[in-house]
C-alpha cells in the first residue's frame, strides 16, 4: 500500500519539477498554495495570493476568472464577498517585482462557492381553549431574518389565508403572541400588518388552522416550518387526543457551557403531568426529571441549563415545580445529554417527544461546549479514536501541523508496520488552525473523508474492528508523527446460517446495538412472492449490546420464537401459504437510535441434507441462490479424512480463486456430506455446514464464466464439477429497490428513499416532508414543501363602477401567477410604477377594473409547483357596486 502512496508523492514532486518556473537567482519568492478553497455566498474573503517578495508590482493569472464579487489587487490580495454559486478556476500564476518575476504555467486554484441555506425555524402553535377562541403562537429564528422577509401565514380549512408580516426579527429571540381567530378576518385594517386572501368561508370559532412560519437569511431560499391540524375552539368542545411535543435543543457554546431547551405542548395537558427529562448514557438510572408548572404549558417551554449545574444538586427555575435527581455520575462540559418532554392529554393519553422523532429537528441529544481557540501547533502530532456512534468501523484521526507542509498521508497501519492499509493523501495547504481531521473506514474506502480536500483515498484490506493499531503522518521526508490506539468491537450485524439438518433449521446470529431506543428492536422474517408470510417479533432490551444466537425452524417460526423467549418478546404473524424448507427467507433487524430508524438485512434458504449414495469422493456445484457472485457446493467425503480443501478454480488453471480448508479436529469424522458457499467477491459470503480452519479469496476473482469446483486432498484433486456464473445479476443501487423476483429494479417514488444496495424496503420521508424527484438516496433528500403565495397581495372588499385596483401577481418563487376572472370586472397585467424608499420602481401587477353593473367578481390565481414550492391556487372576490361599498 505504501508503494502506491510514495508513487503518488513522486508524481507530485515530478509535477513541481516539470512546471514552467522562472525565478531570479536570489529570489525568495514562493507560490501561493494551489488546489481548492471553499466559501459560501456572502462570506467575507481576504486571501493573500502574493509571492512573499518585497516591492511586488503586479500579480495576475493567465487563465480563468475570480468568482463574482471578488477582486485581486496588484499585491495578490483577493478580497470581496462572493455573490454567485459555482466553481471558478484561475491558472497560470505570475508575480513580478522590479525587473524580476516568477511564473508557473501548471499552477491552478479553484474557488468553490456554495449557496447559502436558511436554517429551519422553530414554531409552536396550540389552542388556548378560551371563550373568545384565541390561540397561541411562539417561534424562534436560528439566524436574523433578512429585512421585511419574515412572515406568518394562517390558513383555515375553507381556503382563507392571512399573511402576517413580521418586522425587525432577531436571531435566537423567542417571540410569543396570542391571536383571536376572528381578528384575522381584518388583517391590514387593524394592528396586524399583512394581507388577507378570502376563501369559501372566513375565520371563525371551530376552525382547523394551519400556521406556516417563513423567513430568508442572507438572500438564500426561504426556510419554513408548518404546524397543522390545530382546532381553535371554545372550552365547551369535547376534548380530543393531543399531539406529540416538539422540541429544539441549542448549544449556546458560552463560558458556562450552557444549552437551551425549547419545547411546545401542542394541546391542553392534564394538570400536573408535564415533565422535562434529561439523562446521560451512563449505566442504570442517570437522569433528572422536572415537573413543569401548568401555567407554562400554554406557551413555549424555555429553559437554559449546564451539565455541571444539573449534576450539582437541586436546580431552581421559575416554572419548575419540583425535580427528581437520580444523577449518579459526574456530568461535565462536552458530554452528550438526552432530552425529552412528556405529558398526558385531556383523554389521559401519554404523549412524549420520543414518540415523534420526525418533529425533533435537532434530535434528542445535545453536547454542550465552551468556546475554544486552539493555538497553532509548534510540532507535528497525531491522535486517533474510534467513532463509537457509527454502525461501521470508523476511526477519527486528528493531526496538528506547524506549517503548510504538503503533500502528506494520514493513515492507519498494523502496530509493527508503516504500510498503511487505509488512509488519505492531502496535497492542499488548507487547514483549520494548523489542524486536519480525517475519518478512516475499516470497511469501505469510499467512506473516507477529511475537513480539507483529499487527493487520494484507499483501503487495501478489511482488518477486524478490534485490537491495537497505529495512526501515522507520512510525507516524502519520512514519518512525521505516529500514535498507538486500541479498537473495541461493537459492530452491529445480523447473519443467518442454514444448519442443513433433517428439521430444516437455521441459526440466527445478531450483534445487537448498545444504544438502541427502548422497545424499538424488531426482527422481521418474511418470504417474497405473491402470498404474504411474515412474522414480526420484538427483541428484549435486556440484550442490548450483546450477541445472540437462536436456532429457528422456518416451517414453524412462531413455535421456535417461543422456544427462544430469552431473546424474543411479543410477536405478530401473517401466514398465507406457509413457509417451507428451501424457501428464500428475508430477515430484517429494525431499531431506532437517537431518533433515526436503522435497518440491517440478510437472507437465508434453510435446507435439509442432500443424500448422496456414491461411496467415493464427489462434488456438485451450482450458482448460489442467495448471494450474487457466489457458488454453492455439496461435497461427499467418505472415510476418515484428515485434511480437506473445497476450492473454486478456473477451467484453465488449478490456482484456487476461493477456498475453504478443513482439519479433522474441526469436526470431520467418518462419512460426511458438506454443504458450503464460496463467494467470489467477499469473505463475508463464505458459509459451511461444518466448522472450517481457514478461508481465502483471490483478489481478482471474476463474477462470470465457467468455473470448476474441486475437492483437494493433500493438493490432489479427488473430485470436480463444472458450473457457470452468468454476468453479474441485477444490481440495484441506493435510490432503487430490488424486485421480489430479483429480475430488475424499481425506483423509489417521491416521498421515499433507500440508502443501501439491493434494498427490498422503501424508507418514508419524515412526516410532512417529500423529495423533489424519484430515486432519492438519503433522508437528506427529503424537505418540507414551501407554501407558494403571492407576495404582498391585498384585495379590496369592494369597487365602484369603472374604478380600478392593482393586485400583486408575483409569487414568492418570482413567477407571474396566471389568472381567470369572472363577473362584472375586467383584468389585465400592467406595469405599475410605485415608490419604494423614495425611488420609482416598476412592477408587474394585475389591474382589475369594475364594470357598469353590480355583482361579485371572482379572480382565480394559479401558479404551478416549482422546485420545493407547492402549487398555488388562490381565489379572491371583490364586490362591485355603484357606491363601492
Amino acid at each position: 500500500p505504501m508503494k502506491k502512496f510514495f508513487s503518488t508523492i513522486t508524481a507530485l514532486v515530478a509535477l513541481l519539477a516539470g512546471s514552467s518556473l522562472s525565478v531570479a537567482p536570489a529570489s525568495a519568492a514562493v507560490f501561493p498554495p494551489a488546489g481548492h478553497v471553499y466559501y459560501t455566498v456572502g462570506d467575507v474573503v481576504e486571501r493573500d495570493l502574493g509571492c512573499q517578495e518585497q516591492g511586488i508590482t503586479s500579480v495576475y493569472f493567465g487563465g480563468g476568472k475570480l468568482p463574482d464579487g471578488l477582486t485581486m489587487d496588484n499585491q495578490g490580495l483577493v478580497t470581496g464577498i462572493p455573490t454567485t454559486v459555482g466553481d471558478y478556476t484561475v491558472s497560470n500564476y505570475s508575480c513580478f517585482w522590479g525587473s524580476s518575476g516568477v511564473s508557473w504555467g501548471n499552477w491552478s486554484l479553484t474557488f468553490h462557492i456554495a449557496p447559502i441555506t436558511t436554517p429551519e425555524p422553530f414554531l409552536g402553535v396550540h389552542n388556548l381553549n378560551t371563550e373568545n377562541c384565541s390561540f397561541y403562537v411562539g417561534y424562534l429564528f436560528p439566524e436574523t431574518p433578512d429585512s421585511e422577509i419574515a412572515s406568518l401565514t394562517v390558513s383555515n380549512q375553507a381556503g382563507t389565508s392571512a399573511n402576517l408580516i413580521l418586522w425587525s426579527q432577531s436571531a435566537n429571540q423567542l417571540y410569543e403572541n396570542t391571536y383571536l381567530i376572528s381578528e384575522l378576518n381584518d388583517v391590514g385594517n387593524n394592528n396586524l400588518d399583512g394581507s388577507l386572501t378570502v376563501g369559501f368561508a372566513p375565520f371563525t370559532c371551530g376552525d382547523t388552522i394551519e400556521v406556516t412560519l417563513s423567513y430568508k437569511w442572507r438572500g438564500a431560499a426561504a426556510a419554513t416550518k408548518t404546524v397543522s391540524d390545530v382546532v381553535v375552539a371554545k372550552p365547551t368542545v369535547t376534548p380530543t387526543a393531543g399531539g406529540y411535543p416538539s422540541q429544539r435543543l441549542i448549544n449556546l457554546n458560552n463560558a458556562e457551557c450552557q444549552f437551551r431547551i425549547l419545547a411546545n405542548i401542542p394541546s391542553p395537558a392534564t394538570a400536573g403531568t408535564t415533565r422535562l427529562i434529561i439523562n446521560s448514557t451512563a449505566p442504570g438510572t442517570d437522569q433528572i426529571a422536572f415537573l413543569i408548572s401548568d401555567s407554562l404549558t400554554s406557551g413555549l417551554i424555555d429553559f437554559t441549563f449546564s451539565p455541571e449545574e444539573l449534576a450539582a444538586g437541586e436546580v431552581t427555575r421559575e416554572g419548575l415545580v419540583n425535580s427528581i435527581n437520580e444523577i449518579s455520575t459526574q456530568w461535565s462540559c462536552g458530554m452528550t445529554l438526552y432530552v425529552s418532554v412528556e405529558y398526558r392529554d385531556l383523554l389521559n393519553k401519554y404523549r412524549s417527544s420520543n414518540g415523534a422523532p420526525e418533529l425533533q429537528t435537532d434530535g434528542f441529544g445535545i453536547t454542550p461546549t465552551k468556546p475554544t481557540a486552539p493555538p497553532v501547533p509548534d510540532t507535528y502530532s497525531i491522535t486517533a479514536s474510534q467513532i463509537t456512534d457509527s454502525e461501521t468501523c470508523k476511526v477519527q484521526v486528528t493531526v496538528s501541523l506547524p506549517d503548510a507542509a504538503r503533500p502528506i498521508a494520514i493513515g492507519i497501519s498494523e502496530v509493527n508496520s508503516v504500510d498503511m492499509f487505509v488512509g488519505v493523501i492531502v496535497s492542499d495547504a488548507v487547514s483549520v488552525n494548523g489542524t486536519i481531521t480525517a475519518v478512516l473506514s475499516f470497511e469501505n474506502g469510499s467512506d473516507n473523508s477529511a475537513n480539507v480536500p483529499i487527493t487520494q483515498s484507499w483501503l487495501y484490506a478489511e482488518p477486524p474492528c478490534t485490537g491495537n493499531y497505529k495512526a501515522i503522518i507520512n510525507s516524502p521526508a519520512g514519518i512525521l508523527a505516529s500514535t498507538l490506539f486500541t479498537l473495541s468491537s461493537e459492530k452491529v450485524f445480523i447473519k443467518a446460517v442454514p444448519l442443513n439438518n433433517a428439521n430444516c433449521e437455521f441459526k440466527f446470529i445478531a450483534a445487537l446495538p448498545s444504544r438502541a431506543e427502548q422497545d424499538s428492536m424488531i426482527l422481521i422474517l418474511e418470504t417474497g412472492g405473491a402470498s404474504v408470510n411474515r412474522v414480526d417479533v420484538s427483541i428484549r432490551d435486556s440484550k442490548l449490546g450483546q450477541v445472540i444466537e437462536a436456532t429457528l425452524n422456518p416451517t414453524d417460526l412462531v413455535d421456535s420464537i417461543r422456544n427462544n423467549s430469552e431473546y424474543f418478546g411479543d410477536w405478530e404473524s401473517i401466514i398465507d401459504s406457509g413457509i417451507q424448507c428451501n424457501d428464500l427467507l428475508e430477515i430484517t433487524l429494525e431499531y431506532y437510535q437517537s431518533g433515526d430508524r436503522k435497518t440491517l438485512r440478510t437472507s437465508v434458504i434453510p435446507t435439509t441434507p442432500v443424500v448422496i449414495d456414491n461411496p467415493s469422493y464427489s462434488i456438485t456445484a451450482y450458482p448460489s441462490k442467495t448471494l450474487m457472485c457466489a457458488i454453492t457446493v455439496v461435497a461427499n467425503v467418505p472415510g476418515a479424512t484428515t485434511f480437506l480443501t473445497l476450492a473454486i478454480t478456473s477451467t484453465t488453471s488449478d490456482d484456487p480463486l476461493a477456498l475453504i480448508y478443513y482439519e479433522e479436529e474441526q469436526g470431520m469424522h467418518g462419512e460426511l456430506t458438506i454443504t458450503a458457499t464460496l463467494s467470489m467477491e467477499s469473505l463475508d459470503g463464505f458459509y459451511s455446514s461444518i466448522p472450517y480452519d481457514d478461508i481465502e479469496l483471490a483478489p481478482e476473482a471474476s463474477c462470470s464464466g465457467e468455473f470448476r469446483a474441486v475437492i483437494l486432498i493433500d493438493e490432489t484433486v479427488v473430485a470436480s464439477d463444472i458450473t457457470t456464473l452468468s454476468a453479474p445479476p441485477v444490481f440495484c443501487g441506493a435510490g432503487w429497490t430490488l424486485k421480489l423476483d430479483r429480475s430488475g429494479c424499481d425506483e423509489a417514488p417521491r416521498g421515499f428513499y433507500t440508502e443501501s444496495t439491493n434494498s427490498r424496503n422503501l424508507i418514508s420521508c419524515p412526516a410532512g416532508m417529500t423529495t423533489s424527484t424519484t430515486s432519492s438516496k438519503s433522508v437528506n433528500d427529503c424537505y418540507t414543501p414551501i407554501v407558494q403565495n403571492i407576495v404582498g397581495l391585498k384585495t379590496p372588499k369592494a369597487l365602484k363602477y369603472k374604478a380600478s385596483t392593482n393586485l400583486a401577481i408575483i409569487t414568492n418563487t418570482k413567477a407571474l401567477a396566471t389568472y381567470k376572472i369572472a363577473g362584472p370586472c375586467t383584468a389585465k397585467v400592467a406595469n405599475i410604477v410605485t415608490k419604494v424608499k423614495g425611488k420609482k420602481v416598476t412592477t408587474k401587477m394585475l389591474k382589475v377594473t369594475g364594470g357598469k353593473k353590480a355583482g361579485s367578481c371572482q379572480i382565480d390565481f394559479l401558479s404551478p409547483s416549482s422546485g420545493k414550492y407547492l402549487e398555488l391556487r388562490k381565489v379572491v372576490k371583490i364586490k362591485v357596486s355603484k357606491t363601492g361599498k
